[in-house]
């Protein structure tokens, strides 16, 4: 009597897809330790991916598998097959990066490279159901840590650095897990959320075509830094006074402005510590306070100023010395400052300069009656060179 033998499904779908499945038995986990058995299993893995990139299921199920592989070098084999899904995945394959978008998170959480190079490609999928896909795994990276082993802090470390680029780009979700992470418990994952947030911050000059998320997310940086500011954080300070000087381009830069302003004057103002990086925070701050003020006067903007001055003024009585002299050489730039860097301004504009020049002077005059020995030193200057513009144009 003859024997029958029971032919693999896959053979109706032809001689590829039952190449797959040989090649997945291959791969498959197994108890051997054998170096051999574990070089064969990785070359079956890798032969497996260019199945996998244009969308083969089983192919794709066993790359899984192999990326919570117990022995590390197929697990490194699969997390590498899929990091390639990923990148060079056929453009109708969808389904397949998403799969192993998703298959390799296990990986990334613990300091894969791959896996996370993997997830940062993902971020710039052309399908946005991977996209979506890679931010919600890096933001859970980042955001959901404990420990403090190496491979996993350098994991939050990497997914923080991997969000910064799409949070320049106007991502909400994004610019909320950077500034959730420079609260973190770890310093490295807090210093990296400090850094991608002062980068947002500073993301330059917005212009008329800047659309709204990517504002939103700027101005969104500049809140989240005024309380690190406050506590002394130089970094977070003067990328508040270069987002308090931005050109007068658009309304959207005075809205990042006006911010900055704000933010500088609580820098400046709440202050009971004389620990010398809260003073010198404060110090930085009405220096930036000082050249933010000519500048909002010259784009219109009087409110933002006469905020910027109110606090001058406030701090030109202030108890500690450093603080107090910063204030009084701010007054002093305000009062001589001129018109002239600006171009030609509006009638407005001339009279709202001269506003805040006596504003100076009547509150150095406040400091010197207090006897402040540098307010009257630059009301004494101020007066000298007064008195020789006059000379020199009397005599011209």
């Amino acid at each position: 009597m003859a024997m029958v033998f029971a032919l693999p499904s896959v053979m109706s779908a032809g001689p590829h897809a039952l190449f797959v499945e040989a090649l997945a038995e291959v791969a498959k986990e197994g108890p051997s330790f054998d170096a051999k058995a574990i070089a064969a299993r990785r070359t079956a893995l890798t032969a497996l991916g260019c199945a996998a990139r244009e969308g083969d299921v089983m192919a794709l199920q066993v790359l899984s598998a192999g990326a919570v592989d117990w022995h590390p070098q197929v697990q490194q084999a699969a997390v590498k097959a899929l990091d390639d899904v990923v990148r060079q995945g056929g453009r109708r394959a969808v389904y397949a990066r998403l799969q192993a978008v998703e298959a390799v998170v296990s990986a990334a959480r613990v300091g894969n490279k791959e896996a996370l190079a993997a997830l940062t490609t993902g971020l710039i999928d052309t399908h946005v159901s991977v996209r979506e896909a890679a931010l919600a795994a890096l933001a859970r990276i980042a955001i959901e840590g404990d420990s403090a082993a190496g491979p996993i802090v350098a994991a939050r470390v990497a997914a923080v650095t991997a969000l910064k680029a799409v949070a320049l780009k106007g991502e909400t979700r994004a610019v909320a897990v950077l500034t959730a992470c420079m609260q973190d418990w770890h310093s490295a994952v807090s210093r990296a959320g400090l850094d991608a947030t002062i980068a947002l911050a500073l993301g330059g000059d917005v212009g008329v075509e800047t659309s709204a998320a990517i504002i939103s997310g700027r101005c969104s940086a500049v809140r989240a830094l005024a309380p690190i500011a406050r506590r002394g954080d130089t970094l977070a300070v003067k990328a508040l006074v270069a987002c308090a000087m931005v050109s007068t381009k658009c309304a959207a830069n005075e809205t990042l402005r006006a911010l900055a302003v704000e933010s500088l004057a609580h820098v400046a103002s709440d202050g009971e510590s004389a620990a010398g990086n809260a003073v010198a925070a404060r110090v930085a701050a009405v220096t930036g306070l000082s050249a933010a003020v000519s500048l909002a006067v010259a784009a219109g903007y009087h409110v933002t100023a006469d905020r910027a001055m109110t606090v001058l003024m406030e701090c030109s009585a202030e108890w500690h010395v450093s603080v107090r002299a910063a204030a009084i050489k701010a007054l002093v730039e305000v009062a001589t400052c001129g018109t002239s860097n600006h171009g030609s301004l509006s009638p407005e504009a001339e009279v709202a300069f001269a506003r805040i020049r006596w504003a100076a002077v009547a509150a150095l005059v406040a400091a010197a009656k207090h006897g402040d020995k540098d307010a009257l030193a630059a009301l004494t200057a101020l007066e000298v060179a007064g008195r020789e513009s006059t000379g020199a144009l009397c005599g011209a």
